[in-house]
């Protein structure tokens, strides 16, 4: 009898696998520029679903004060032998997204890139307004998300809309512009890109965003 892989399971493996996930990409990149110019240094970030560090580093190596928080056991294990060799001040811990485990209006800054499409829809409106909740009033979130134009839309089976479930067991949601901004409540949106990136054997289609918390319930 075939026993369902768990979502740790699924990103452990992942994470001990390719490299490209350490790959940065320059949205991220301008967005953590773009409030190193803005705010002091010290102020604190959370990188949730941070992987391997890829950009927790970053984040730290400009003064930041710096929390990492990912699914998978082995992202954390590798992200904190990488900063213990490079003498990096991160905190990493395992945590859940649904269920971040920090006290509301702990973060200035809050991260979340290539994670929240893999998971039902649900889950990612539930890890939303987790990151809602740890955020300080006029506190920054970066996303990405998934465009249904991808060329991986409609692969798998489909288990909700635009919502596809592959072999292991691992979700995929892809988002509409006017759903994004409905699953944005309690954010000011203050830049949304569709950008397309073609790769070798399919073009992504994705959604990022810089969002500004504006009110203090939700």
């Amino acid at each position: 009898m075939h026993t369902p892989t768990s979502p740790h399971q699924i990103w452990d493996n992942l994470q001990q696998g390719s490299t490209a996930l350490d790959e940065q990409d320059p949205e991220v990149l301008c967005f953590i520029e773009h409030m190193r110019q803005k705010y002091p240094p010290g102020s604190r970030v959370l990188d949730a679903g941070c992987g391997r560090g890829r950009y927790a580093s970053v984040w730290q190596a400009l003064g930041f004060t710096v929390h990492g928080c990912d699914l998978s056991l082995a992202a954390i294990q590798l992200a904190q032998v990488h900063s213990h060799l490079r003498s990096l001040a991160i905190r990493y811990e395992v945590a859940d997204l649904r269920h971040l485990p920090y006290e509301k209006q702990s973060f200035r800054f809050a991260l979340c890139t290539r994670v929240l499409p893999y998971h039902f829809k649900a889950d990612m409106l539930s890890s939303l307004h987790e990151l809602w909740r740890v955020l300080e009033p006029d506190g920054w979130l970066y996303l990405d998300l998934l465009d249904r134009y991808d060329s991986e839309y409609g692969m798998g089976q489909e288990v909700e809309p635009m919502t596809f479930l592959d072999t292991a067991g691992m979700p995929t949601h892809f988002s509409s512009g006017s759903e994004i901004k409905a699953a944005l409540r309690g954010f000011a949106i203050e830049r949304m890109q569709r950008l397309e990136q073609a790769g070798e054997s399919h073009t992504r289609a994705i959604w990022t965003i810089w969002a500004r918390k504006i009110t203090t319930k939700r």
